[in-house]
């Protein structure tokens, strides 16, 4: 039997929901981030989700909070760089560029959120990004993935093997991402 006193706590439950799906956009799409050796190959995922933050009486601007994931398909560790993220229009048209990059170590079938922070956008833009850009990097730090990382830039045969191994030290002793 329905109860009656019931139903003004599910409409607040409803209109709390409605709200904060309001508030927060989350990109529909979904990049990739490829082996360096193998664009065919996904090693991860990159997600990004942004919402307006009230920023006091500034009306020349509107607050923007954004994060960038990484989802990580591998079970071994992989070192990721994210650079030049860009929150687009409709049209692909820039409308917030964050200075923000990172290159970091995410963890076997994890997910990390290596670029976050806040941004300010023309009014109402916050309202007008439905997506995202962003250069992204990585390489899988198991034995065998540096193994082939390090083959495949000597092939290049545009770097010496001290210039491959230093880089692959480099990504080794990289931070975890957050």
């Amino acid at each position: 039997m329905f109860d009656g006193a019931a139903r003004p706590v599910r409409r607040a439950a409803w209109v709390a929901i409605i709200g904060l799906t309001a508030s927060c956009h989350r990109g529909g799409e979904r990049l990739y981030v490829t082996a360096p050796f193998n664009d065919e190959v996904r090693i991860a995922d990159v997600t990004a989700e942004w919402r307006s933050v009230p920023g006091g009486d500034d009306a020349a601007e509107d607050h923007l909070s954004f994060a960038v994931h990484v989802e990580n398909r591998l079970a071994d560790r992989l070192y990721v760089r994210l650079e030049g993220l860009a929150l687009l229009d409709a049209a692909g048209k820039p409308l917030a560029a964050p200075p923000e990059e990172r290159g970091c170590v995410v963890a076997a079938k994890a997910t990390a959120t290596p670029l976050s922070g806040m941004v300010d956008v023309a009014p109402a833009g916050a309202a007008a990004i439905t997506s995202f850009r962003v250069h992204r990097f990585g390489v899988p730090l198991s034995e065998r993935g540096r193994g082939i990382y390090r083959e495949f830039l000597l092939q290049s045969q545009k770097f010496t093997a001290a210039e491959v191994d230093a880089e692959i030290d480099g990504y080794l002793r990289s931070p975890d991402c957050p």
